[in-house]
């Protein structure tokens, strides 16, 4: 049974990386309103932040799997260490750990509807792009070879 002196760096551990996922999910939803504005500086700013977010929350993640080795844990899921703890112990690391992963769940939610929102901006800008470029628009239509394909149009908005 695991003691009661790595509980404390642990806990410590756990409160760490639920700091750094709280984070991460403002950061998150601040991205979600810088993608659907047009401040290109907002969407940058907020790239670097998720980045140094996850790199942060990874840290702490491998820190507390390598302090669950050094003690002989060798299955870090929560399965496999809060149950080798006392149950005194157990019940505020479970509740920390519980809350973890469902932000978890809620910050990889957050960051799959923010690349919707980025494909379909980017699909629309592409789109756009090519009717200027004097393509023409065919949302949906594939060539014999699987592929979409433009082809200049007599309509174009732009000849250079």
């Amino acid at each position: 049974m695991a003691t009661s002196a790595l509980c404390r760096p642990i806990k410590a551990l756990l409160e760490k990386e639920l700091a750094a996922a709280e984070s991460l999910h403002d950061c998150l939803d601040r991205e979600y309103a810088a993608l659907n504005g047009t401040d290109f500086a907002a969407i940058e700013a907020t790239t670097a932040q998720k980045d140094s977010e996850l790199t942060a929350l990874d840290r702490h993640t491998r820190e507390r799997r390598r302090l669950l080795h050094s003690d002989g844990i060798q299955d870090t899921s929560a399965s496999g260490w809060i149950e080798r703890l006392d149950p005194a112990d157990a019940h505020g690391l479970t509740r920390l750990w519980q809350r973890l992963q469902s932000l978890g769940r809620e910050c990889q939610a957050q960051n799959e509807r923010n690349g919707i929102v980025l494909k379909t901006r980017l699909r629309y800008a592409g789109h756009t792009l090519n009717i200027l470029r004097g393509g023409e628009q065919r949302d949906g239509m594939y060539g014999p070879d699987g592929e979409t394909h433009s082809e200049p149009d007599a309509r174009s908005l732009a000849r250079v």
